[in-house]
């Protein structure tokens, strides 16, 4: 089962978002393309510049390969998480989190659980004591 991540207006649920968690394989095998997919213009043209200096340094084919490679799982790795760093900047704020066999089953339950209610998990946001006020507590716990 897969989570995703939701980004959106809340006023306007019907535009939200959905981010997998995780691994993007189509990150790793399509970089730039897929940063031009996901409006990340700055990074794709990064991307792209890195590419074409991999390409011009007077290296074997065998370490430009390699280096091809390392930074194709880098941003494999990372993509997701530069593409939620990136609805934040244009003002997508988080709605919550919701798990799913497929994105459309993460949507399904999304959607299902109503706009006051997102599906989020209860275990990360925990309810904590707070100390009445004038306790002052002793030593680590209190």
């Amino acid at each position: 089962m897969a989570i995703y991540s939701v980004h959106g207006d809340p006023s306007k649920p019907e535009e939200a978002v959905f981010v997998r968690e995780g691994f993007s394989f189509a990150a790793f095998v399509f970089q730039p393309f897929w940063a031009l997919w996901s409006r990340m213009w700055v990074t794709a043209a990064i991307l792209f510049a890195i590419g074409i200096l991999i390409s011009t340094l007077n290296f074997s084919s065998t370490v430009q390969s390699l280096a091809s490679l390392m930074i194709a799982l880098v941003f494999g790795a990372i993509a997701n998480d530069l593409r939620r760093r990136s609805l934040s900047l244009k003002g997508k704020e988080g709605l919550g989190l919701v798990s799913g066999d497929s994105l459309e089953e993460a949507e399904l339950r999304f959607y299902l659980s109503g706009p006051s209610q997102p599906a989020v998990n209860a275990a990360l946001a925990p309810d904590v004591p707070r100390p009445a006020p004038g306790h002052e507590p002793l030593g680590l716990f209190g």
